[in-house]
């Protein structure tokens, strides 16, 4: 059985923004359970993030400069580069020359 790189990617990003959006819910509300949806939410982002740029480091159609915004903009906003990488701009990056 073959993992489809793709879906593993779509995947982790939705899990990882539901499962930290509802970690940090009951981690204000000061309820159990809210720092380990965290962190299982922190580790699928780290999944997400891992496969975006090594697809972008793989990638012949952009330049250097441009890895370098992406690998940037992934540590320092990463649910929004993971949003416009998934949805908008990954078939533009991935695509043979």
């Amino acid at each position: 059985m073959k993992i489809d790189s793709f879906s593993l990617m779509r995947n982790s990003f939705f899990l990882s923004f539901i499962l930290t959006l509802v970690g940090a819910s009951l981690r204000i509300m000061h309820y159990p359970g809210g720092q380990l949806l965290l962190l299982v939410g922190g580790l699928a982002s780290l999944v997400y993030m891992v496969l975006c740029m090594y697809e972008i480091h793989h990638s012949v159609v952009i330049g250097t400069t441009e890895k370098v915004l992406w690998f940037i903009a992934f540590v320092l906003f990463n649910g929004l580069a993971g949003l416009l990488y998934i949805f908008f701009l990954r078939n533009r990056i991935i695509r043979k020359p």
